[in-house]
């Protein structure tokens, strides 16, 4: 049976204690979901990434993530979704899925930082949020 898919909010990156390891938090976005949250940890470089194209700051070069994001709007119309699954207890993974149907298999962190920079929706399976 599939499940229904909640659209998520990324609320920023946090600083996990005492292991100092960051953690992307996402909370679910549409009315009566914001009690539905998901917290995936993330390397520090990743980390960086969400947090730089959350606040819309622009490198003097292009960060890894810029580039894919603007080689997918070049040749593939750009980033329709982005969607975030679960693999096993503790292993996020990340499906970004493009304007012309095609589906790329991602790390969860990295699908994340390319939807805040393409802007495009982020959901999940309600059952891993709860």
């Amino acid at each position: 049976m599939e499940q229904r898919q909640i659209r998520l909010d990324v609320l920023g990156v946090r600083i996990e204690v005492p292991s100092h390891q960051p953690v992307v938090m996402l909370r679910g976005a549409e009315p009566g979901t914001g009690e539905l949250h998901v917290a995936i940890m993330v390397g520090t470089a990743e980390a960086t990434a969400i947090s730089m194209g959350m606040d819309r700051q622009v490198p003097p070069r292009p960060m890894t993530h810029d580039l894919l994001v603007d080689a997918l709007n070049g040749l593939a119309e750009g980033v329709q979704s982005i969607e975030i699954g679960l693999l096993d207890s503790s292993t996020y993974f990340g499906t970004i899925t493009l304007s012309r149907g095609q589906v790329l298999d991602a790390r969860a962190s990295d699908a994340i930082a390319v939807a805040v920079r393409a802007r495009c929706p982020i959901t999940m399976a309600e059952s891993p949020l709860r």
